[in-house]
């Protein structure tokens, strides 16, 4: 699976559109990306780090370059005291 649509999936656990949106991109370019059509420029992955950070979602910036993802039940987590 592609790097970009695993990070959606279970990181923010949102649906193409909804992440796309929170990225200030449209639901086909994040669309694009997963299926390896386009490439997130380096502004894109910045946004999706941002995204992250103003979640408290714990983050790797080496899972936008395919490293493997944490199993199910150590998936990255709310930070203590997150909203």
């Amino acid at each position: 699976m592609n790097p970009i649509a695993v990070i959606r999936k279970h990181v923010f656990g949102l649906p193409q559109a909804e992440f796309a949106a929170c990225i200030g991109r449209s639901q086909p370019t994040v669309s694009r990306w997963e299926s390896g059509e386009l490439k997130p420029d380096i502004s894109d992955l910045a946004s999706i780090r941002e995204l992250a950070r103003t979640q408290r979602l714990d983050w790797r910036d080496s899972w936008f370059f395919g490293e493997k993802m944490p199993p199910a039940n150590d998936q990255p987590k709310k930070r203590a005291g997150a909203a």
